[in-house]
């Protein structure tokens, strides 16, 4: 009898470590932002409220949430700085960033978008393209007088998102060999 319980207890153990450790297990989110350095809790806190991306179980997934999350965080960026340039006509920096830099935020974002299911380093390289797009918007408004810092938290806020798309898609184009 002490030879069948011996047994079952060596059977059963593992199953319980399979039934735990999955639970213990990261989300694929979270995984990726744990990639982001000392921006990893910055990442989490962005991404944590999009029910989508805590529950996507594929990189292509979390990354067209991603995606979609920063096109639309750039579109109110763009926007916002549409109308404070309205609020300050002479300064050059803020229209730049609005009709320039943001436009092409925006359209990089979508192409990448497009291009992630036939095309992921095309991809990568236009989120790079994003965020650089965001720092020139970010030395223009530096030295401006009408900058404040609530500007600078909108474009870090893009930047943050550019690099963890960046991070997603480059997990999903490895993946595709």
């Amino acid at each position: 009898m002490k030879s069948t319980s011996s047994s079952l207890f060596i059977i059963f153990v593992p199953l319980i470590f399979y039934a735990i450790v999955p639970a213990l297990s990261l989300d694929l989110y979270e995984s990726v932002c744990n990639e982001a350095g000392q921006d990893a809790n910055s990442c989490i806190n962005t991404l944590k409220g999009d029910s989508r991306i805590v529950g996507a179980k594929n990189y292509l997934d979390l990354s067209k949430f991603i995606l979609e999350i920063a096109f639309n965080k750039a579109t109110s960026v763009q926007s916002y700085f549409a109308k404070v340039a309205i609020r300050f006509p002479e300064d050059n920096g803020i229209r730049r960033c609005s009709v320039v830099f943001y436009v092409n935020v925006l359209e990089d974002f979508k192409s990448a978008t497009y291009k992630l299911g036939y095309n992921p380093k095309g991809a990568i390289d236009d989120i790079h393209a994003a965020g650089e797009e965001v720092m020139k918007c970010e030395k223009v408004l530096s030295g401006e007088k009408s900058y404040n810092p609530s500007m600078h938290a909108l474009n870090d806020g893009i930047y943050l998102l550019s690099k963890i798309a960046s991070l997603t898609v480059n997990h999903f184009a490895l993946k595709e060999g």
